[in-house]
């Protein structure tokens, strides 16, 4: 219940954002959420490749043990 509040809040935080007049922000304010933006977009790029690499992996495993499997048929 706690998660799913506070869940619900961050949510409604960034929309409120989103939706504030940005002519009526100091530029400090605009600045630090265009940082903030960009290290969370580098750090969701990074985790994308990370899990993209390790599912490949993952079928390389899955290939190879296919292989094995067939390599291994013809002597049953």
């Amino acid at each position: 219940k706690f998660l799913q509040m506070v869940w619900t809040w961050s949510f409604g935080q960034i929309i409120d954002i989103f939706q504030s007049n940005w002519q009526a922000l100091p530029v400090w304010k605009i600045v630090i959420l265009v940082l903030t933006i960009s290290v969370i977009s580098y750090y969701l790029y990074t985790a994308a490749r990370q899990i993209w690499s390790a599912t490949e992996d993952v079928f390389k495993a899955f290939v190879t043990l296919l292989s094995a499997f067939v390599s291994v048929l013809p002597y049953i």
